[in-house]
């Protein structure tokens, strides 16, 4: 009777399907807010009690906590969602406007409707025949992926925040070195230049003084005869 009753349930787990309205629901609790923490009762139910406390806790970082009061009147605009049935998770790329004020309860040169566009990658978890989301994180999103079905994505198209870092150090890495290779290069002529330099203008002075030398001694040589041929 028990193995009858589970396999009847897992049936129905496997029949319900992770909709792009579910998610969109959870994306418009969580991105509308008039401040930091304020829309907490409203994601609440879209999440699993483990994502919903850390969530909680994040919220009260200190660097969170900078911007309660600077950033407010959030309103969720859109989202482009694509959904992985098989591993019950949804990429999604949401659009939304919010207040960012200079002076805090003041909007007051306050920067009104500032567009904003995040990517995150949800992952589900099926709890009593309902979809609720388990995890959330930042990714990049391959450009290229907006041309695929909506309902579902290559996981190769998708690329974490610390992967690209390490590509762009990499990057970086090779760019400075080139350059180092480069200067070292450019050193090494200019030295080469320099040296040359030295020994034409050390080599010009001692021929000049060869010179004067020889003109000095002339006369003396000269008078040295003249004595000579007088005591003849």
């Amino acid at each position: 009777m028990t193995s009858t009753h589970n396999k009847t349930t897992n049936k129905k787990e496997k029949d319900v399907l992770l909709t792009q309205s579910e998610v969109q629901k959870f994306l418009i609790a969580y991105y509308t807010k008039e401040d930091l923490g304020e829309n907490q009762n409203r994601y609440k139910p879209f999440m699993t009690d483990s994502l919903y406390q850390s969530t909680k806790e994040e919220e009260q970082l200190p660097i969170q906590q900078a911007y309660k009061g600077y950033v407010v009147n959030q309103v969720f605009q859109k989202a482009t969602i694509y959904i992985d049935q098989k591993n019950h998770t949804a990429v999604c790329l949401v659009s939304f406007k919010n207040t960012q004020r200079v002076k805090k309860g003041s909007d007051e040169r306050a920067i009104k409707n500032q567009s904003n566009q995040q990517n995150i990658k949800l992952t589900y978890q099926l709890i009593d025949g309902r979809y609720k989301v388990n995890q959330m994180k930042p990714i990049v999103i391959d450009e290229n992926i907006t041309e695929l079905d909506k309902n579902s994505y290559p996981s190769d198209r998708i690329q974490l925040p610390t992967q690209l870092m390490e590509n762009s150090a990499s990057e970086a890495a090779e760019t400075s070195s080139s350059d180092t290779k480069q200067e070292e290069s450019s050193n090494q002529v200019t030295e080469s230049k320099s040296a040359e330099s030295d020994k034409t203008e050390t080599s010009t002075p001692e021929k000049s003084t060869n010179e004067e030398n020889q003109k000095s001694e002339e006369p003396k040589n000269k008078d040295m005869q003249a004595i000579i041929d007088s005591s003849k």
